[in-house]
């Protein structure tokens, strides 16, 4: 009985080594981080981008500056919006910017934009 004793409590003693081992291990950051990465979605533009757009350009020429809407309006062909998110992974708040472009006869006629400059929650 004694020596059965001694077995289990020997075994007892691995498993908690083993438990303290990895505790220790596990870089002195106990219940572990969970890395998460940030979102980025839609159009990347950036202010100097806007800046270059000038009433009166041609649908080319604006395209050449910012690039593709990834939003198409198939009932407004003469409306183009660009949009972007960010969400930030370490603490999940998010930034948006949104440019929306009014074109007649293949001019650019109206350029509205409007963004989040402070992460809100």
């Amino acid at each position: 009985m004694l020596l059965f004793c001694r077995t289990i409590l020997k075994n007892a003693v691995l498993v908690v080594m083993v438990c303290m081992s990895s505790i220790v291990c596990s870089a002195c950051h106990f219940p572990p981080k969970i890395y998460r990465i940030n979102i980025e979605q839609g159009n990347i533009f950036k202010a100097e981008q806007v800046s270059k757009l000038k009433r009166g350009m041609s649908k080319a020429d604006v395209q050449a500056v910012l690039g593709t809407s990834l939003l198409p309006h198939y009932m407004h062909a003469d409306r183009w919006d660009y949009y972007y998110s960010f969400v930030s992974g370490e603490n999940g708040k998010q930034k948006q910017k949104h440019l929306v472009l009014h074109f007649k006869k293949d001019k650019l006629v109206s350029i509205k934009s409007w963004a989040e400059d402070e992460f809100t929650d």
